[in-house]
């Protein structure tokens, strides 16, 4: 009996000793060095900060006098500063008031997925006239911004983005904080907005061009519905079935802007149709 038991022991100890030589993988690696670094959970004190905001358009005055037509934040640019203390709870009850779908987007900040404001991913486009409440407790302290993440080119553009400080649950004593968002226009002959935000148009592409871009958002919808019917690697499974609308709507956009320019997508959608 003290000989099996001897036994049972050694084989104890070798199966630790081999379990400790396994090669260390990146990802234990990267999660062992950066343990502590930042907290891995938001630790809410139940206070809830709410705040109002509405994307709309608005007119902004300029130096020399005259009116730039802008989108905006509550009215103004950049939009409103959002200020809370850690452990405290963000709730923005947003309101769109513009001519396009959009969503809020909290740059930098770790946020629940659902409150991440990726269109077609984490949530919906709001519509106009729509309305989605953010809620989320931020896991650090620091200065960040929000902007919109849907047609990024324009919407930021024309001046959808504001500032969120996340101070420290007790600030360090301080006499003045200032916040500064830098950022330019470009403007056309009337000294308003440049309108042309992605140079679609035919003097800017060739129809070659075009083609190009519409069958390389056709090559990506259909490798995405390909790996959507794979389920033998189910991370990309999910993957590309969350992705694949947006995908669809790039692919749809991108066809429209062709058309509109009189690139020929003939040949690159009927390709796309037989790989399928």
């Amino acid at each position: 009996m003290r000989g099996r038991s001897a036994s049972i022991v050694l084989v104890l100890l070798l199966v630790a000793v081999g379990l400790g030589c396994r090669p260390e993988t990146p990802a234990g690696r990267l999660a062992r060095e950066l343990k502590g670094a930042f907290p891995e959970r938001a630790a809410p004190t139940g206070t809830v900060r709410t705040f109002d905001i509405e994307a709309r358009e608005a007119e902004l005055a300029l130096i020399d006098g005259g009116k730039l037509r802008v989108w905006a934040y509550n009215g103004s640019v950049p939009g409103p500063e959002l200020r809370i203390r850690l452990g405290e709870t963000l709730r923005v009850r947003f309101t769109n008031r513009l001519p396009q779908p959009t969503t809020i987007h909290w740059h930098g900040v770790r946020v629940p997925n659902a409150m991440d404001g990726v269109p077609h991913v984490t949530q919906p486009p709001v519509a106009p006239g729509g309305t989605f409440t953010y809620e989320f407790t931020p896991k650090d302290a620091g200065s960040f911004w929000f902007h919109q993440h849907v047609r990024s080119s324009e919407q930021v553009e024309r001046g959808l983005y504001g500032v969120l400080v996340v101070e420290d649950a007790k600030p360090a004593p301080y006499s003045r904080d200032v916040v500064w968002v830098l950022d330019d226009w470009l403007l056309d002959e009337t000294h308003q907005i440049f309108d042309r935000f992605n140079s679609i148009s035919k003097s800017a592409f060739d129809k070659s061009y075009m083609a190009e871009m519409v069958s390389e958002h056709d090559d990506m919808a259909g490798l995405f519905q390909k790996e959507a019917k794979d389920g033998r690697v189910q991370s990309i499974k999910q993957l590309a079935s969350s992705m694949l609308p947006a995908v669809q709507q790039h692919q749809a956009l991108a066809t429209q802007t062709a058309s509109a320019v009189g690139a020929d997508v003939t040949a690159t959608t009927s390709q796309t149709q037989k790989g399928s």
